[in-house]
């Protein structure tokens, strides 16, 4: 059983009702767990860049009424065959270790946040859990899997990526990246393909995009092409991620090579990286084999009322969504 002198209760509420100390001990708490340096201003934003103009929380309290542990959802609009419907992303979830003494403590969070997200409109909830805390998603809070989420890569300089690869690789991948460039601009000259449309896709109208991405987000605007990009070091390797590329809101051939190409050209990479679905037919950026994936990125689904399960069980098919990066960071 828990400590009850440690934990007192549970409160749920919106981003906007949290305190100036609430703020503070969720910060400090959650830079523990995940070992960051985020700031309350990250996460003002970051919560505030919702559907609602705000998110919905549940956090754990201790006794002096400090934030030990949290789940907080993100409502988005999104479009179900052209029909607009609210769903919201499961994010942020983690406790102290000093308190993780009940096992079914995070099922008690997510069940709170279910209880004040009834009077919304939203019809299911999904989530990108991490290799620790897929099973518990899975057979406690049951949710039903939707699908991996897919690498796809133009190594820059593979001895940087993988390490026991001969450095000469490095010269020979450089050489592959400026070739294949080239060679696909030439191609895209008389061909551009488009995406095909999936019949669930986040809204990403100027409010959203705005709100999404801020801080260390590169934007590239040319004509009708419009890109977003970060660049990461991850472990040692500089790894640029092309996180939105759409050509009159469209992922486009020619867009994602305006989005490589301009990162090329701007930052000194090892690695250019997509995640997410990826439907459309191009040569410049590789699937990266299962095996060789850094950690795998599943995308899982709760619809939240029992009557509305068959009506929206198309969402338990990854092949109908749109996700990836761009719906949220789960790097």
């Amino acid at each position: 059983m828990i400590d009850e002198k440690k934990i007192t209760h549970i409160k749920t509420c919106t981003t906007p009702e949290l305190t100036k100390q609430e703020w503070n001990s969720y910060v400090s708490s959650f830079n523990k767990v995940f070992k960051t340096k985020k700031n309350i201003n990250y996460f003002n934003k970051k919560y505030s860049a919702s559907s609602n103009g705000y998110s919905f929380h549940a956090f754990l309290l201790d006794e002096n009424q400090n934030i030990i542990g949290a789940c907080s959802l993100i409502p988005s609009y999104y479009k179900r065959n052209e029909t607009p419907l609210k769903i919201a992303l499961a994010v942020d979830l983690f406790i102290l270790p000093e308190y993780r003494n009940d096992s079914l403590i995070f099922l008690k969070l997510y069940l709170n946040l279910k209880k004040i997200i009834s009077n919304d409109d939203i019809v299911a909830v999904v989530a990108v859990p991490n290799v620790n805390s897929y099973d518990y998603w899975k057979k406690v809070i049951k949710f039903h899997d939707v699908g991996n989420l897919t690498y796809w890569a133009l190594p820059i300089r593979i001895h940087n990526v993988i390490a026991k690869l001969p450095p000469v690789l490095n010269y020979i991948s450089l050489l592959y990246s400026k070739t294949s460039l080239i060679l696909n601009s030439l191609f895209s000259v008389f061909y551009n393909s488009k995406e095909k449309r999936s019949n669930c896709e986040v809204v990403a109208d100027n409010p959203f995009l705005k709100a999404r991405f801020y801080g260390d987000y590169v934007s590239v605007i040319d004509g009708n092409i419009t890109c977003y990009y970060c660049v990461v070091d991850e472990d040692g390797v500089k790894t640029a991620y092309l996180i939105y590329a759409k050509e009159n809101g469209t992922t486009s051939y020619r867009a994602i090579l305006k989005g490589v190409k301009t990162i090329l050209k701007r930052e000194k990479v090892d690695l250019v990286l997509y995640i997410g679905t990826f439907k459309i037919f191009q040569f410049l950026l590789i699937r990266v084999p299962d095996q060789f994936i850094p950690k795998r990125l599943p995308l899982i689904c709760d619809i939240l009322k029992k009557e509305d399960k068959e009506k929206y069980q198309d969402l338990l098919d990854i092949s109908n969504w749109d996700f990836g990066l761009m719906n949220y960071d789960v790097r």
